[in-house]
Order: structure tokens, then sequence, then C-alpha cells
């Protein structure tokens, strides 16, 4: 028998309002984004991650749809746009965004197929973290009895392991329990010092 993964819920985002032209490189207002975010000034983050990514630069095209997002309400809506951007762009993140708001109806219909697909296309663009994870999750919980889901799905939650997302370690750690115990207890220990307490629990002697 399979294990039972339960989809995880991606994080979310805050707020942003129109800047003028600048003359400064897209990478330079990237970099005084971070600084302002870090420094707890969200709305001026968001601003100049916008701007850049008006100037094309994808990564802060989904940077500044994020900190949009984290507003919640009608600004899940006002996000979709530039993740759209982000994920044209090339950031598999954006993509990832698209496919999670498809998943739960959050600024988007609900629509499990096309989150499936933003989800695939996440994966393939880089974004290891949540859209390989996302993507796996969903195609065993649709077939959780099939091996080649499973197949599938493995390398992807190894992979997603390997940048830290620690559901992904214990997803890898339970399907290979039966079949590689020694690659599951290295799964099942990342997944506790990730944070994840069923991997603590499984891990312990």
């Amino acid at each position: 028998m399979w294990p039972a993964l339960v989809l995880a819920i991606g994080c979310a985002p805050r707020a942003a309002a129109p800047a003028g032209p600048l003359s400064q490189s897209p990478e330079d207002l990237a970099a005084e984004a971070s600084a302002a975010f870090a420094s707890g000034d969200n709305n001026q983050a968001a601003d100049l991650w916008l701007d850049a990514c008006r100037m094309g630069h994808a990564t802060s095209c989904h940077d500044g749809a994020w900190v949009i997002d984290n507003n919640g309400g009608w600004a899940e809506r006002l996000s979709v746009p530039w993740f759209r951007r982000a994920c044209d762009g090339g950031d598999g993140r954006g993509c990832s965004m698209l496919g999670l708001k498809h998943q739960w109806g959050r600024g988007l219909p609900q629509a499990p197929g096309l989150a499936l697909a933003y989800f695939r296309l996440g994966c393939e663009r880089g974004d290891a973290h949540l859209g390989c994870f996302q993507y796996a999750t969903m195609q065993v919980n649709a077939a959780p009895e099939n091996p080649d889901a499973w197949a599938e799905a493995m390398p992807l939650f190894e992979r997603s392991c390997s940048v830290g997302n620690g559901q992904a370690c214990l997803a890898f750690a339970l399907a290979a329990e039966g079949t590689d115990p020694e690659a599951a207890a290295r799964a099942r220990a990342r997944a506790c010092e990730l944070g994840v307490v069923e991997g603590c629990a499984l891990a312990a002697p």
C-alpha cells in the first residue's frame, strides 16, 4: 500500500503601487527592493520589484507579486498578472504560484487540471521546492496505487527535498521505506532537520 500524502499549502504575500520611470538597471532595482523588504518596508519593496519586472526581470515579477499576494482578499487577484509575467519570463516560481491559485481557487478559478499543468511547468522551469513537490503530490494522490505515478514522483520528491522542502523529504522517506531503507532513513533525518515533526518521530529509535 502506498502512503497517502497531503497536499501542502503554499505561502502567500502583500501590496504594491505603480512607480514612475527609473534610470536604474532592473538588477539594481531588485537589490534595492530586497533591502527594503529586509527592513520591513513591503510596499516600497513591491514598487521596486514591479518596476524591475516592467523592465523584463522575471525574478522581480515573482517577488513583487508575492508581496502583493500577502495582502489577501482582492490582492490575490491583483498578483495574478505579475505571477504570469514571472512564469512567462522563465521563473518557475511564478508558474507554481499560478498552480497554487488554481488548486485552491485563490484569485483564479479552482481548476485541478490547470493547477497540475502549472506545477509541472514550474518544476520544469526550476522551482523544485514548490513546483516539483506539488506536481508529484497531485500525481500520487490521484493514483495512489499506480506504480508509474510513484516512479515519476520519487525523483521529484528527492529533488524537492534536496532544496529544503521537509514535506518532500518525508514523502520520499515514507515511499522508500520498503525498497531502500537507508535512503528512507536519510530522508527522515533531513525532514526532521527541516522541522517536520513527523520526520523526527519516524527517525527516533
